[in-house]
């Protein structure tokens, strides 16, 4: 998972004129959409009832639009992108699970299909960063894609967790932890202030995918999913306190200082 706040390399520049966000990432977004789609197809025999696999569809959609509307210009030969393609795919994971929420599926049949999506979308982050640095094309809406899909996964995640009797909704503060800092930022500006890039940010947003991971297997224990989840969320609730505190305390004006712990 990488942070907004990562150092990043610009794309290198082409020859031609600027082509169009949406028309750089149409081909993409529809293949995905039709990835989506089938998917939720499939899984409709076995899974969802009611308006699943159209509840999965939509919360694609609202996530291509966006992507559609915030991709930005670039020079004629820059295509969508490898690593933007990741993401992407992982968004589409994440929509595939939403359509889950509220679904009435018991767990003991759809366990190992929330397991089987969440271990695939958890593998496939850190990649699309590892191919934008080795091409040479990380941008700041890359790794503000990257960022936004990982919250939205694990609020998604949260939900579902709740939703099958795996934790209690104290869970939720780790998908909401996220949103929750986005509205304190609206109240205090310090707190949009950019952080140096964070070993220990990017450690504890990893365990976050991992303790819920763990806490949805059908294997574990509920009990002892749900220690992992709680410990999750200590974790990430106390990482979000450092950088509050760091933020709140910079006198203003102060630029972000090298790498933290």
């Amino acid at each position: 998972m990488e942070p907004f706040s990562a150092p990043l390399r610009s794309c290198p520049e082409a020859p031609g004129r600027p082509v169009p966000g949406w028309r750089r990432g149409a081909v993409p977004v529809l293949m995905g959409a039709g990835i989506t789609g089938l998917a939720a197809l499939a899984a409709g025999r076995f899974l969802w009832t009611g308006y699943g696999p159209v509840a999965a569809l939509l919360v694609y959609a609202g996530i291509a639009v966006l992507v559609l509307i915030l991709l930005p210009a670039r020079p004629t030969g820059e295509g969508f992108g490898a690593a933007n393609a990741v993401t992407l795919l992982r968004g589409a994971i994440a929509a595939w699970l939403a359509g889950l929420i509220g679904s009435a599926v018991p767990f003991e049949a759809a366990g190992w299909w929330l397991a089987g999506a969440t271990v695939l979308a958890l593998a496939l982050d850190g990649i699309d960063g590892r191919i934008a640095r080795s091409r040479r094309t990380a941008d700041a809406f890359g790794a503000r894609f990257d960022m936004e899909v990982d919250a939205f996964l694990l609020l998604v995640l949260s939900i579902l967790a709740v939703e099958t009797g795996r934790a209690g909704p104290w869970v939720l503060g780790i998908g909401l932890m996220r949103y929750l800092f986005i509205a304190a930022s609206a109240v205090l500006p310090a707190l949009r202030r950019p952080l140096p890039e964070s070993f220990r940010r990017k450690l504890v947003c990893v365990l976050q995918g991992m303790g819920l991971a763990f806490c949805l297997m059908p294997p574990v224990d509920r009990d002892v999913g749900s220690m992992a989840a709680t410990a999750a969320l200590i974790l990430l609730a106390w990482s979000f306190a450092i950088d509050c505190r760091r933020l709140l305390a910079r006198p203003v004006g102060r630029a972000a200082r090298s790498p933290a712990s």
